[in-house]
């Protein structure tokens, strides 16, 4: 049985590696809530999303539109994968992430054999002899969970945070996490002293 897991990062992609788990791993490198999301087809965020990263961290635009066409080219080949595993944490940074996989899923039709292994630990600071316990964690996702990710990823490339805040209105419980992560997603806009939470915090220190 072919199986592709899915990852945060490299670190996590790294320890899963080396506990064993077995199947193709993809390491979602992308800091989404950081810059502009597009609506649209994966490929077409990719593009904004690489020009977006090479500026912001001085690499080069090409070297980082190579690494998103190739985690874009294993998406689209998940028809070759009979199992999907989604290993994230509970925060802003892997929420977001799960959010658009589970869109780009949504889009293709494709909820047979995949899995959510979601953790409320982080997986980075795991050893591999104990990052396989989440595995006893991991559910099947269907149509109730990739149309949040849908819906939710949506509002994320809408021009204004109203569509965020509306969304928090909604149930959310089939994915416990992405409410947390929105509400932290919209404590990054400036507050009414024009400062971030990260800025408060930056300054406070």
């Amino acid at each position: 049985m072919a199986t592709l897991i899915i990852t945060n990062g490299d670190s996590a992609a790294d320890l899963l590696a080396a506990a064993g788990r077995d199947g193709e791993i993809l390491p979602w490198r992308d800091v989404l809530h950081e810059g502009r999301i597009r609506a649209g087809t994966l490929e077409e965020n990719s593009t904004e999303r690489a020009a977006f990263l090479a500026g912001q961290f001085d690499l080069p635009v090409e070297e980082v539109a190579a690494t998103f066409a190739e985690r874009d080219a294993v998406m689209r080949r998940h028809a070759a994968f009979d199992r999907i595993e989604l290993w994230f944490e509970h925060d802003l940074y892997d929420q977001l992430q799960l959010v658009q996989i589970l869109s780009f899923l949504a889009d293709e039709g494709r909820s047979d054999g995949v899995v959510l292994v979601q953790a409320d630990d982080f997986l980075g600071h795991q050893r591999p002899q104990t990052i396989l316990r989440f595995a006893e964690r991991a559910r099947a996702i269907g149509e109730a969970e990739l149309e949040i990710g849908d819906l939710v990823w949506a509002d994320l490339a809408m021009p204004t945070p109203d569509y965020v805040v509306r969304r928090l209105g909604q149930p959310l419980n089939r994915l416990p996490f992405v409410a947390p992560a929105l509400l932290r997603f919209l404590e990054e806009l400036p507050g009414p002293n024009g400062l971030s939470r990260t800025e408060e915090a930056a300054l406070a220190a």
